[in-house]
């Protein structure tokens, strides 16, 4: 079993966004009038104003707040737009893993691991680095070594060309 308040909520089973985005302070003064952390923009498009999304507000009640659902990539209005691991096969031996999740074409992934909660333990990277989206779902197979028990996916926003 597999979870973590941090980034995964047992309430409701999804994994959470909370990677941060790769955005330089630069881009980000230019993008953030509010200084929310949440893309003007992205707040435009879906609250119409710059006063009803924040860094705690939770527009859909999915329990993601809008912040969490701007660095994913989804819908802060519709409770089942989120990044979530839909599928966790861990194979006969324990040692290989197959991970998807509901992924979209304007985020990078890296799929995170630990062996426990302990005091000091992190989350570390799985090794397969920064993951492109294959479309509406994106699965990865890890292989070798130990099952290291607990996985998270986090999203990043990619660097603006």
């Amino acid at each position: 079993m597999w979870q973590e308040p941090a980034a995964f909520s047992s309430r409701n089973g999804l994994a959470r966004a909370d990677g941060r985005d790769v955005f330089s302070a630069r881009h980000r003064r230019r993008l953030l009038f509010d200084g929310d952390g949440i893309a003007d923009a992205f707040e435009y498009q879906f609250a119409g104003n710059l006063g009803t999304m924040n860094a705690v507000s939770d527009l859909d009640r999915d329990g993601f707040t809008d912040l969490e659902e701007y660095l994913a990539g989804t819908d802060p209005t519709n409770p089942a737009d989120s990044l979530k691991i839909i599928q966790f096969i861990v194979g006969p031996s324990g040692a290989n893993v197959t991970l998807t999740w509901l992924s979209g074409p304007t985020r990078r992934y890296f799929i995170e691991k630990r062996t426990d909660f302990g005091v000091g333990n992190l989350w570390l990277d799985s090794g397969l680095g920064l993951l492109l989206p294959e479309g509406g779902t994106t699965t990865r197979f890890l292989s070798g070594g130990t099952n290291p028990g607990y996985f998270r996916i986090k999203a990043v926003r990619p660097l603006a060309p």
